[in-house]
C-alpha cells in the first residue's frame, strides 16, 4: 500500500501516456483480456518495442560501448593497467577542466616507472557547443605543449 505522498494518480498516468504515446487502462474501465494475457514471456518487451519513439531497447550504455571499442581497437589498452573515466559534460570549458583535472589526478596517483593508460569517455561530447572534437583535441594538445612535463 502506498501512502498519500507516494500515491500514483491518474494525472501521473496521463503524463506517462504522453511520454510513451500509449493509453493505460484502469480497474474501473473496460480491459482487453487478451492484452493482459501474453502469449509468450517476451510479450512485455515486444509491446514496449512497439511504443512510438523507441527504436531499440538495450541495457548497454554508451560508456559500455566506448570501453568495448577501446578494448577491441586500441593496441595500448591493457586490462590490468588501463582505466576509464567518464563524464556527461556539455560545455567546452568544463570539458577542458575534466581533461586536465584527470591528468593531474593521474600524476598524483601513478607510481613512477609505471605505465598507466587512462581513457576519458565523453559520450555527449560538448553537445551544447559549436566546438568539434578535432578542434577541442588540437586546443588540448596546444595547452599540453606549453606546460613543461605534462606531455610525458
Amino acid at each position: 500500500p502506498l501512502d498519500e505522498e507516494n500515491e500514483v494518480t491518474r494525472n501521473d498516468i496521463k503524463k506517462l501516456e504522453a511520454l510513451f504515446g500509449k493509453a493505460a487502462t484502469f480497474d474501473d474501465e473496460e480491459v482487453d483480456e487478451k492484452r493482459l494475457q501474453p502469449e509468450h514471456p517476451d510479450a512485455f518487451w515486444n509491446d514496449l518495442g512497439e511504443t512510438d519513439g523507441i527504436d531499440q531497447i538495450t541495457f548497454e550504455t554508451p560508456i559500455d560501448q566506448g570501453q568495448r571499442w577501446i578494448a577491441n581497437n586500441d593496441h595500448a589498452y591493457n586490462i590490468e593497467s588501463s582505466s576509464f573515466i567518464h563524464t556527461d559534460l556539455r560545455h567546452v570549458d568544463a570539458a577542458h577542466e575534466f581533461v586536465f583535472s584527470s591528468i593531474a589526478a593521474d600524476r598524483r596517483t601513478v607510481v613512477s616507472n609505471t605505465r598507466k593508460q587512462t581513457y576519458l569517455l565523453m559520450p555527449n561530447f560538448v553537445s551544447s557547443s559549436a566546438t568539434s572534437f578535432e578542434k577541442f583535441l588540437n586546443e588540448v594538445k596546444k595547452i599540453m605543449v606549453t606546460i613543461p612535463g605534462i606531455s610525458d
